[in-house]
């Protein structure tokens, strides 16, 4: 019965072995080219960003402390 399990186990090994030796060099497009020279030639770029608002937000009240299960607290922000 050991020896079975033995076999199993080296079975799935090989397999497991076999399904990395296969996979090797997924990294590529359909064509052939590796993707590290498609993301070289089309650069991720995003779209331009403002400057933040010098404003702030602001929240009142600024601190509440809950004093019951199921108390409900509203908070207003402006800015």
């Amino acid at each position: 019965m050991n020896g079975k399990k033995l076999l199993l186990g080296l079975a799935a090994v090989a397999v497991v072995a076999g399904a990395f030796t296969v996979l090797t060099g997924c990294e590529k497009d359909k064509d052939g080219t590796d993707l590290d020279r498609y993301f070289k030639d089309n650069p991720y770029v995003s779209d331009p960003r403002s400057a933040p608002d010098s404003r702030k937000l602001v929240v009142e009240p600024a601190i509440k402390n809950v004093v019951s299960i199921g108390e409900k607290v509203l908070f207003t922000v402006t800015g």
